[in-house]
């Protein structure tokens, strides 16, 4: 499956309530706790196949939550199944070695040759014995030799060539279908890809029946643990804030107060709203910073205002 993450910059109002203000909201309550704006961001998951092909399936719909290993959409395989099903067939017929019949040939020249072999060795010795009482020619005796040893390097051959056919083939051929086999199946996978993350299924695409292009988005999907809070600190409160920090969120409209991780400080410093730089400006030098909710809530859309405290 191929995935593309962006960046998904929605907000109520943007991010410009907080930098085209031209003041940082935050203040102090009696009990010294610092209270800073931000919003609620979300990182996409786009969902995209390898293959070109007809959406064939769609298993979710916009604003449905997932669970992982659920189907999200499945194109029309049939061709990626076959290329599939040959792959392997021509995996399995390599690593195999020859045929049954053909190796069942090559046992029968073997042991014609070794017929013919114990054949050329009884002749030999006879002409050998033959040769003393000078009823032979040297020429016939050496004759009778030569077939001897061609007999013997016949079987020789054909054994070899036996044990060849039992073998399946080269490494390197071997490697390289398996390889196919393995982009074959992905392809096929990715034509049906799952969810791998709780999550929500924000748009979906294409309809079914429609022509999808391999790397075109069919699903967005943001996951839970894409979901995270980016807020900006003043310049004179930015040594009270570190990466790991727990900090308490809440929002309008809410009791509810959740818990949440400082993931990010930026090392940029930026304006609100831009402006000649002076030691009186400095009042309005900020740092952007993420924090990462440490269980997922069901309210917290991306684009939410939501306010941050942190306890001194």
């Amino acid at each position: 499956m191929l995935l593309r993450t962006r960046l998904a910059r929605r907000s109520l109002a943007g991010s410009c309530f907080l930098l085209l203000s031209g003041f940082f909201l935050f203040s102090r309550n009696s009990s010294e706790t610092l209270q800073l704006s931000g919003y609620v961001e979300g990182e996409f998951v786009y969902i995209t196949p390898t293959t070109s092909g007809i959406l064939e399936e769609i298993s979710v719909t916009k604003g449905q939550r997932v669970n992982p290993g659920q189907r999200l959409f499945a194109l029309d395989t049939t061709s990626l199944q076959a290329a599939l099903d040959q792959a392997l067939a021509r995996y399995s017929n390599l690593t195999k070695g020859k045929r049954p019949e053909e190796i069942a040939v090559l046992t029968k020249q073997k042991e014609q040759a070794e017929a013919n072999l114990v054949n050329a060795r009884k002749a030999h010795r006879r002409y050998t014995q033959l040769l003393e009482t000078s009823v032979v020619s040297q020429a016939a005796v050496d004759q009778k030799a030569a077939m001897h040893h061609f007999f013997r390097a016949r079987v020789r051959e054909l054994s070899a060539a036996l044990e060849v056919a039992k073998l399946g083939g080269r490494k390197d051929e071997v490697e390289a279908l398996h390889q196919e086999v393995i982009r074959a199946r992905n392809n096929l996978e990715n034509a049906m890809p799952k969810a791998r993350q709780n999550g929500r299924i924000e748009e979906v695409h294409y309809h079914i029946g429609e022509f999808v292009r391999a790397g075109i988005p069919v699903v967005s999907f943001l996951p839970d643990a894409n979901i995270k809070i980016r807020f900006f600190i003043p310049e004179k409160e930015l040594p009270r804030i570190r990466i790991g920090q727990r900090v308490k969120v809440t929002w309008d409209g809410s009791h509810e107060v959740i818990d949440a991780k400082v993931r990010f400080l930026s090392s940029k410093a930026e304006f609100t709203p831009p402006m000649i730089y002076s030691t009186r400006s400095r009042e309005k030098l900020v740092f952007m910073a993420e924090a990462l909710p440490e269980a997922y809530n069901e309210h917290m859309h991306p684009g939410l205002p939501v306010t941050l405290l942190l306890e001194r």
